[in-house]
């Protein structure tokens, strides 16, 4: 005697197999949690960590002179902390032809102007402090 099944749902199961759900709903909140554990502090951590954090730059004046461009600006970090800077000198282009990285020790007051020629392969247009970081 052949088993007959009663339902559709017997009769799937009995033709096709019956297959587990692929994951549980309480597995995918475990792993979910465990990523977020990891990665919610490893991002707060990283943006706080930043090397540039609370570190504010202003160009204040350049003078382009034939083939090179003196540049004043303002730096404002923490006192007693050093800084680098890169600097740059564009063409109208917009091009990159000028680049200096200039390092300045720690200093007392939290704001320093600085003027420094930056050399370039030629006619420049425009210069300004690129970023700054603490080394």
């Amino acid at each position: 005697m052949v088993h007959t099944p009663h339902t559709t749902d017997e009769a799937l199961r009995s033709r096709y197999g019956r297959t587990r759900a692929p994951i549980s709903r309480r597995t995918v909140l475990l792993i979910s949690a465990a990523l977020m554990g990891i990665f919610l502090p490893w991002g707060i951590w990283s943006i706080n960590a930043a090397p540039d954090a609370g570190l504010e730059t202003r160009d204040n004046s350049m003078e382009i002179v034939g083939d090179s461009v003196t540049l004043t600006y303002t730096v404002t970090a923490p006192a007693g902390t050093p800084v680098s800077c890169a600097l740059r000198a564009l063409d109208s282009g917009f091009g990159v032809i000028g680049w200096v990285i200039e390092h300045h020790p720690a200093s007392e007051n939290t704001s320093q102007s600085y003027t420094t020629e930056i050399r370039t392969v030629g006619a420049p247009t425009a210069a300004g402090v690129d970023h700054c970081w603490r080394p």
